[in-house]
């Protein structure tokens, strides 16, 4: 059985349940500014490292999988197999592109972006019962009405973050799993088919990532997705991602800002740190 068959996949819009998580803290982050502090080719390569820990961290899990007492066994063990689906079914889109037939390329990457998608779902709700956890066992244990809310606040702070993390990094998943240069059309007809925030976002993500970023598409996103706020900062994470990790023009940039509402800040009017407030991928 595909990880996480039952579980609905998230959509991003806002009537999925995973939005509730992410809809504060996407008002929250500060993701409105483009400054650049490093080279392209140094912001690329701290990117890559990040990418390459994160594989390493989730191959040491894979690894040591037996020595695990059988209780995490049992909880990992389905997202293990989830990501391994990833990466396989994403290594037969690579390597048989030119081969297998255009409908079928397209139904193993949409199997793909659902499984990533499943999987964010089902971290969804675990979020939820181990916030509602949290919360009960703190009724019991603080008796002060404004401590309590106090620390139910930063609970409900941290699963945001976590849930918003998570969702980025499992898009990351998808992207570097299945994510190939010069298919672009490909990727559009499996979002435009899916037709969710989620998949628009997953497949512009690849298409800028592996080749040149298109100012129309950004155009258009933005402008569909503008009473969506989740979908709009994960946009201007995306793109502001890409004009760290790549020589942009000026021109470019200024018409990138201006279609996703951003400011281009020299360093030196720099107003927010961005272990902050920026979270890229």
């Amino acid at each position: 059985m595909v990880p996480f068959e039952e579980v609905e996949p998230i959509s991003l819009r806002k009537d999925d349940p995973y939005y509730i998580h992410l809809d504060e803290i996407s008002k929250t982050i500060s993701n409105e500014i483009i400054e650049q502090t490093k080279t392209p080719e140094e912001a690329r390569e701290d990117h890559l490292r990040s990418q390459d820990d994160a594989d390493f961290e989730l191959e040491k899990v894979k690894q040591n999988e037996d020595d695990l007492p059988q209780e995490i066994q049992e909880a990992t063990k389905p997202f293990l197999q989830a990501f391994r689906s990833i990466d396989i079914v994403g290594q037969i889109v690579k390597n048989r592109k030119g081969s297998l037939k255009k409908k079928d390329l397209e139904n193993l990457v949409s199997e793909i972006y659902f499984t990533g998608f499943r999987t964010v779902g089902h971290l969804g709700q675990l979020f939820n019962d181990t916030r509602d956890i949290l919360v009960a066992e703190l009724s019991l244990r603080v008796e002060d009405s404004s401590a309590r809310h106090e620390i139910e606040q930063k609970i409900a702070r941290f699963i945001q973050l976590i849930s918003y993390q998570t969702c980025l990094g499992v898009f990351s998943k998808i992207i570097f799993a299945v994510g190939i240069k010069d298919l672009n059309t490909m990727f559009d007809n499996v979002a435009n088919k899916i037709d969710t925030p989620a998949a628009k976002l997953v497949s512009f993500s690849i298409n800028s990532y592996y080749n040149d970023l298109s100012t129309h598409d950004v155009v258009v996103l933005a402008k569909e997705f503008k009473n969506n706020p989740v979908a709009t900062a994960i946009l201007r994470s995306r793109v502001r991602a890409y004009i760290y990790t790549n020589h942009v023009n000026f021109r470019k940039k200024q018409a990138l800002a201006q279609a996703l509402d951003m400011k281009l800040c020299p360093l030196k009017e720099r107003t927010v740190p961005p272990a902050l407030g920026f979270i890229d991928y």
